[in-house]
This record gives C-alpha cells, sequence and structure tokens, in this order.
C-alpha cells in the first residue's frame, strides 16, 4: 500500500523568511505523484513577459514578474501611492496578509455564493516597513499566491 502525500503548504515558512527580513520570492511547482491522479498538475508559474525566448522569461523570473497559482488568475497588481488594487480571474475572496497581525479582507472581498469578484483595492499603511502579498481562492477553493510586496 502507498502512502499519500500530505500536500503540505510552505507559506508558513514563506512568512517566517520574509518577517525576517529576507527578500524571497513565491513559486509554486509540482513533483507530479503520476501514481495519484489528485496529486498532479496542482502548481505552476504563470510568467508576465514581453516574450517567449529563453532571455525575457528568465529575466521575468529573476525580477518576481510571476504569481504563482493552482488554477485562479491573478491578473493585474497596481501599486498606486498607499493603494494596491487587484485584479483576478473569478474569485470567491482576495485577501492581503503580511507579518504579525496585518492581514486584510473583509465581505466586500468575498463573492457570494453563485456571485463572484474579480477586483479588490487595499490599504498598504498597515505593511509600511514589512511587506505584504495576494492570496486569491477561487470559487472551487483553488488559491493563487502573489510574489511579495514591499510597501
Amino acid at each position: 500500500m502507498a502512502a499519500l502525500p500530505d500536500r503540505a503548504n510552505g507559506a508558513y515558512m514563506l512568512d517566517g523568511l520574509l518577517e525576517r527580513g529576507r527578500r524571497v520570492l513565491v513559486n509554486a511547482g509540482d513533483d507530479a505523484h503520476f501514481a495519484h491522479p489528485l496529486d498532479r498538475f496542482g502548481g505552476w508559474v504563470e510568467v508576465h513577459s514581453e516574450g517567449l525566448d529563453p532571455e525575457a522569461l528568465l529575466g521575468s523570473l529573476k525580477t518576481g514578474r510571476y504569481y504563482s497559482t493552482q488554477g485562479p488568475e491573478l491578473r493585474e497588481l497596481i501599486v498606486d501611492g498607499g493603494r494596491l488594487r487587484v485584479e483576478t480571474g473569478e474569485a470567491y475572496a482576495i485577501s492581503l496578509t503580511g507579518s504579525g497581525e496585518r492581514w486584510q479582507s473583509g465581505s466586500e472581498r468575498h463573492g457570494e455564493v453563485g456571485a463572484p469578484i474579480t477586483e479588490a483595492e487595499f490599504d498598504l499603511d498597515p505593511f509600511r516597513g514589512s511587506y505584504c502579498r495576494v492570496t486569491v481562492v477561487d470559487p472551487a477553493g483553488r488559491r493563487a499566491w502573489s510574489n511579495p510586496v514591499w510597501p
């Protein structure tokens, strides 16, 4: 009898590194346990790049111009002064998290059953001097994660 993988989530480790001032980027990957059909193709990165040539893709990866996902789309993150505007594909929830008790979400950022949302706007002031990152949850419970933003 084969053991099923535990689908570990490394967000706690990422936040620990970020809280200690490490400027690391996030990425999703799947080591594809092909013997377990429910544990395949569970995470990947979507790269924002000017082209598909290796140099352009590598440049985008090195500068963090990508996001990690299990399926949801994170279409745009726009920092404008002290605000962060997020545009996504259809989502159930969009949240902004950071170190300690810094967290923003609310009823205006959660879709009602049958009424998904596609955007949210956040105040970056509580995150000044630290970091924050966006998490999107789609109606099927799949997630997408942004790279950290350092306001």
